[in-house]
């Protein structure tokens, strides 16, 4: 939609709707000289309870992370590990979500069918999302899509070698880290409050059910 749409349903300015594309937070297309915001994220936007403040920088976002999950976020000084501890205890985590937004950017991609099992063998990748469900036991199975966290090295290596092409009808769904890489070298699947968020931001309303059901049953009293 254009990108005065995509302001309106928002409620925002038009302004700040192409600062949200210039930082990643909405995806966009240039076409004939105009900006167009895609339709899910926008709507995707709308369903996503608000967090006051703006989203956190990855390094936090993935500090809160570990964090809720009990891991010790060593990246993070003192200070900033206390703040964001603070804010677990202070707000429920489905207000938070929004303002992990940041962690990743977010790749739909098409692949050939034939191509899934291999990519998922690839080394150096973390499953998510869908592909994340099983270890978790989140109620949710998507036979036929594949979907991890990737460095920005590796996205485009993956997208050279597999020939992936971005899609309105995706298979492939990659999270591309552009910071540092916030997973252990043994890491092969997201923690579940990773696996959470993915579900929740996925257009398949069965996803997003699956999510939810698992966000009630997520400890904040973990971190």
């Amino acid at each position: 939609m254009p990108v005065a749409d995509a302001a309106q349903r928002l409620g925002l300015s038009q302004q700040r709707v192409r600062a949200l594309v210039a930082d990643g937070e909405l995806p966009a297309r240039k076409s004939a000289g105009r900006w167009f915001v895609e339709r899910s994220a926008v709507e995707k936007r709308i369903r996503e309870p608000r967090l006051a403040g703006r989203p956190f920088s990855p390094e936090h976002a993935w500090g809160l992370v570990a964090l809720a999950e009990g891991e010790p976020a060593p990246w993070l000084d003192a200070s900033n590990r206390s703040r964001l501890r603070r804010q677990l205890r202070d707000h429920d985590m489905r207000e938070l979500l929004p303002a992990l937004r940041r962690r990743a950017r977010r790749v739909e991609l098409r692949a050939h069918p034939s191509d899934l099992a291999r990519l998922a063998k690839e080394p150096d990748l973390v499953w998510g999302g869908v592909s994340a469900a099983a270890e978790h036991r989140l109620e949710i199975v998507a036979p036929g899509n594949f979907e991890a966290y990737v460095s920005k090295r590796m996205d485009r290596e993956l997208q050279r070698e597999y020939n992936l092409k971005p899609s309105t009808e995706p298979n492939v769904v990659l999270h591309v880290v552009d910071g540092p890489w916030p997973f252990d070298k043994q890491r092969r699947v997201v923690p579940l409050l990773v696996a959470v968020l993915d579900l929740l931001e996925d257009d398949d309303e069965r996803a997003r059910r699956a999510a939810s059901k698992a966000l009630q049953r997520y400890r904040p009293s973990k971190a």
